[in-house]
This record gives structure tokens, sequence and C-alpha cells, in this order.
């Protein structure tokens, strides 16, 4: 049974998508900073679009591609945890209702 929110999993699991988002807002801001109109840097992003440094526009989609599937990850571990609790209450509930119902029934019996 997976664990219920506020563990350990469901904790790391919500601080490794934060850091996926909080990486790949820093990408985009030092992207937009390279592409800004007279920007010294632009130069570098005249470099990034020739062959040589393809490379390095392929390792930046396959850092975002595993940001990604770790935010991805991170919000299932999130829903397990979260469906996980809710079936345990249920199943705390029913056998809440079905004692009260015994007992009910035991106790009509025990006044007859």
């Amino acid at each position: 049974e997976p664990p219920v929110a506020g563990s350990s999993r469901a904790t790391y699991a919500a601080k490794a998508a934060q850091a996926a988002g909080e990486r790949d807002a820093k990408r985009r801001r030092e992207e937009e900073a390279v592409d800004a109109p007279g920007a010294p840097a632009n130069v570098a992003s005249r470099e990034a679009r020739e062959p040589q440094h393809q490379d390095a526009a392929a390792v930046r989609q396959e850092e975002a591609e595993k940001a990604l599937k770790d935010r991805l990850a991170a919000a299932e571990t999130a829903l397990n945890d979260r469906l996980a609790a809710a079936e345990k209450a249920q199943r705390e509930r029913l056998a809440a209702e079905a004692e009260a119902h015994r007992q009910s029934r035991a106790k009509e019996d025990e006044d007859r």
C-alpha cells in the first residue's frame, strides 16, 4: 500500500517536482536573456543555431524531457498517495458502519 500524503515518499516526490520546475524556469530565463535584443549574448544564440552547437541543444532537450518525466512521476506518486488515503478512509468508514449496525442488531435482539 503506497504511503499516505505527508509521508517521506510524498515529500520527496513534491520536492523533486519543485526542483524540476525551478530548473525549467532557470533554463527559460537564461534562454530569454540570450535572445534579448541588443544583448551581448546574441552571439551565443547565433552560435547555438550552428551545427557544432546543436549537441548542446539536444542536451537541453533531453534535460527538459527528464524534468517533465520527473514532474509526471511526482504527480503520479502524489495521486497514488491520495487515492490510497481515500481508499483507507473508506474502508475504515465502512468498517465503523458495519460495527455500528452489528451493535444495533445485537441491542435489538437483547431488548426482545
